[in-house]
């Protein structure tokens, strides 16, 4: 059996994302399990939803309680053993502690980026040489890769997989847990969701003076927190919530989540894009429904992938299939977005798969940068390129005739500084030759992946940046064939070649969910009983950031909501 099936017999009645195994909880799954996290337990239907008395509904609650504390004294790490509060142990797979050792190599990731300084310097760390050093690490240790095409792999296959991953992420936990309990970090993150979420409410209710904002029982409070969701695509926590709040003030002003002051979001790039359909979505739900209220009883319950179609909701993305399948009623943002709101108001047994948890699974796959055949393609199309633009790839200045363009009216006082550009064209090289590019070009299609010390991938690096920092007007469409031109020369390589692998597909989803289960399982066993998914992958979420962050990857911000509301109050405090 392919363990699609497998895993979507074992999901059958609990939902996509599943929920702790029975036994780990004590309890058994599926809808009678959905108790006390603001659901309707086995009541999907929408109609049977509406007449319902009170506010949105019951306050939703944790799926399992995080009020608890641990006795974490004897807690510890003696090499793969794993000791909880109750004094029991588990041991991890050499592999799962070799692969989790992050913490101890640093120097190793230092080493590894000097064997790139002869080319490129000492220029700071990307997100791309931390992700090739993962991958190089992953090979070191005798591991195959793992193919992101997994859905042919054996059910017993995919268990013991998701079971080596969760090994990973508890050396990880426990690590971050003692350092915690031992004031080597001010927090392990755990309490991002639940406690951590509703303080920050309270504290946004009084910055705003807008008290029903503070509780998650109001309307306010939970359209301030699916506007909070639906604006997180693609951006950092610090300008999440700066969109959020001035959206959420027009929302309460217009009553639409769509259109502010008679515009649409934001426009240019792809998040943007996926943001303004997601507020868009938001809004038409919600008239169909009857207004938000009504909108906010769907999100807070489970439902079905049918109920959702009747609303007008087509693309479920990777859940798509059994139509009866449970899912959270805040799939109205679509599946990733959908968990994140869950879990910021009580569904602790959804898993969110960002950017990073989409990195953090890639680490126990030994794909962060791996491309595959795509760096054959690649290569092969960026020489194309030098070979079929030969007046931007030579190594003495030859200027390209602007004779005959046309300039707009807003771009005619840059036309000087423009008509300059091109007697600069030499820089295509960046200082390297057409012979060093063609070897090392060579030298990655034999590899068959790039390398931090290649020629070509450092060439990428300098011409992307180039590119990115050139100045075309606001209206350049009189020098466009040159943009172009220029994109072909910088963007094709390092985009696709020097760039992680951050999402994920149906079947990665259907691992990592798997590998969330055996985590808090083992957390449990151990004394953890008050773990959640939602809370382990918040943990997971923090310290793998700051991995990066260590590592030098300048996307790795730390911010959490809280801290950034306090940058917001401190900003406040300064104008007055």
């Amino acid at each position: 059996m392919g363990f699609l099936g497998g895993v979507t017999k074992q999901s059958a009645g609990r939902g996509f994302l599943g929920c702790i195994t029975k036994r780990a909880t004590g309890s058994d799954c599926g809808a009678n399990a959905q108790g006390g996290l603001g659901f309707q337990p086995g009541n999907t239907s929408a109609s049977d939803n509406k007449g319902q008395s009170g506010g949105i509904q019951e306050p939703p609650a944790r799926s399992v309680s995080r009020d608890q504390t641990y006795d974490e004294s004897g807690v510890s790490i003696d090499g793969r053993r794993l000791t909880g509060p109750n004094g029991k142990s588990i041991e991890i797979s050499e592999e799962a502690h070799y692969l989790s050792m992050f913490h101890e190599s640093m120097n190793g990731f230092a080493d590894y980026r000097k064997s790139g300084k002869e080319v490129r310097g000492e220029a700071s760390a990307r997100k791309w040489d931390v992700g090739a050093f993962m991958d190089d690490r992953y090979i070191a240790s005798g591991l195959e890769r793992v193919p992101d095409d997994i859905q042919g792999m054996p059910e017993e296959d995919f268990e013991a997989l998701a079971g080596r991953i969760s090994d990973t992420h508890m050396h990880e936990l426990i690590t971050t847990y003692v350092q915690e309990r031992d004031g080597e970090i001010e927090s392990s993150g755990r309490e991002w969701y639940g406690k951590g979420y509703t303080d920050f409410l309270g504290d946004l209710s009084e910055h705003l003076g807008d008290p029903n904002l503070a509780s998650l029982d109001t309307v306010e409070g939970g359209m301030f927190t699916m506007i909070l969701a639906a604006t997180s695509n693609g951006q950092t926590v610090q300008s999440n919530l700066n969109h959020a709040i001035e959206w959420y003030q027009s929302w309460e002003e217009s009553g639409r989540t769509s259109i502010m002051n008679g515009k649409k979001f934001l426009t240019g790039g792809k998040s943007h894009v996926n943001i303004n359909q997601d507020l868009e979505m938001v809004d038409t739900i919600a008239q169909r429904l009857g207004g938000p209220e009504e909108l906010l009883k769907l999100a807070n319950r489970m439902t079905t992938i049918k109920e959702l179609r009747e609303h007008g909701i087509d693309e479920i993305g990777d859940v798509a299939g059994d139509m009866n399948m449970e899912v959270p009623g805040s799939y109205v943002l679509g599946p990733k977005l959908g968990r994140f709101y869950a879990n910021l108001t009580g569904n602790e047994k959804e898993l969110t798969i960002d950017m990073w948890h989409g990195r953090l699974l890639r680490q126990s796959l030994g794909t962060v940068a791996y491309k595959g055949d795509k760096v054959i393609k690649q290569t092969e199309r960026i020489l194309s390129v030098m070979d079929s633009n030969p007046e931007l790839f030579h190594e003495e200045p030859k200027p390209i005739d602007l004779e005959g363009v046309k300039f707009s009216r807003n771009e005619e006082k840059h036309a000087k500084e423009m008509a300059a550009f091109p007697k600069e064209s030499d820089s295509q090289l960046h200082g390297f030759t057409m012979d060093e590019l063609r070897q090392s070009a060579d030298e990655i299609k034999q590899r068959g992946e790039p390398r931090i010390d290649d020629t070509l991938v450092e060439w990428a690096r300098r011409s992307s940046r180039e590119y990115a920092n050139l100045d075309f007007g606001s209206h350049g469409k009189g020098l466009s064939h040159i943009k172009n031109e220029k994109r072909l020369a910088a963007k094709t390589f390092s985009d696709s070649m020097t760039a992680t692998n951050d999402t994920v597909n149906v079947g990665l989803r259907s691992l990592a969910t798997r590998a969330a289960e055996k985590t808090v399982e083992k957390l449990h066993s151990i004394g953890y009983t008050g773990e959640t998914i939602a809370s382990a992958q918040a943990a997971l979420w923090t310290n793998i950031k700051k991995q990066w962050r260590d590592m030098g990857a300048r996307n790795a911000d730390k911010a959490t909501y809280q801290a950034s509301l306090d940058l917001i109050k401190a900003r406040a405090r300064r104008k007055r």
